[in-house]
């Protein structure tokens, strides 16, 4: 889903505009995009075009193979526990998996991770299961969210073959036939300036130097 196109998580883009609500997210996604992992994690976006059937429980296609319109390398840092790492019948490996992205980056990708999308990380493609923002990551009373936790599983092939490479999409699973990959915009080191608003004087404390993103 595009970011611009979410239905839930919103809030009113004027706060995110003021001064210290920038500094907020700035420094939010200075701190994951500064530890995530290299190479970054890949967001892979099921295709979800009207001409789509999609299952309503599980946001994946009714189709022999789930397609996707986009992949995304987006900083991210992984919470894995490795508690719930578990082998069933010497043949599954199943595993819970939580990813910490932040709001700028998902705003620089024009992305936002619903259920059903899936991410590759160390060898594995992950399919999301929940999304919400980090209850410790709204900026004071705007109810702006700095950054979001991602919840993902294992995601299960059952007949079907896994690609030989994990990590890109082949053309069985694009939506447009063609391997289609797309580097995050600020590339694998980061260091790209966030596309905002010029910030205005806080209303939430008196305007002056301390106000300067």
């Amino acid at each position: 889903m595009l970011f611009t196109d979410r239905t839930y998580f919103t809030y009113n883009p004027t706060l995110g505009t003021v001064g210290d609500t920038v500094v907020a997210l700035n420094m939010a996604d200075e701190y994951i995009r500064l530890y995530s992992p290299q190479p970054l994690p890949i967001f892979f976006e099921v295709d979800r075009s009207p001409n789509v059937a999609l299952d309503p429980q599980w946001g994946t296609q009714r189709t022999l193979r789930t397609q996707f319109s986009r992949q995304l390398s987006i900083p991210a840092i992984n919470k894995f526990d490795s508690q719930n790492l578990r082998l069933w019948w010497n043949k599954v490996t199943t595993r819970a998996d939580r990813f910490w992205v932040s709001n700028l980056s998902l705003q620089k990708a024009n992305y936002f991770p619903i259920q059903g999308d899936q991410i590759y990380w160390t060898g594995y493609r992950l399919t999301i299961i929940n999304v919400n923002p980090d209850p410790n990551g709204y900026w004071g009373q705007t109810g702006v969210w700095t950054s979001l936790m991602v919840d993902c599983v294992l995601a299960p092939y059952g007949d079907a073959m896994p690609p030989a490479n994990l990590a890109i999409l082949n053309p069985g699973e694009s939506a447009t036939g063609q391997n289609i990959g797309a580097k995050y915009p600020g590339g694998y080191m980061g260091g790209y300036t966030p596309v905002l608003p010029q910030p205005v004087p806080s209303t939430f404390r008196d305007a002056g130097p301390t106000n300067a993103p």
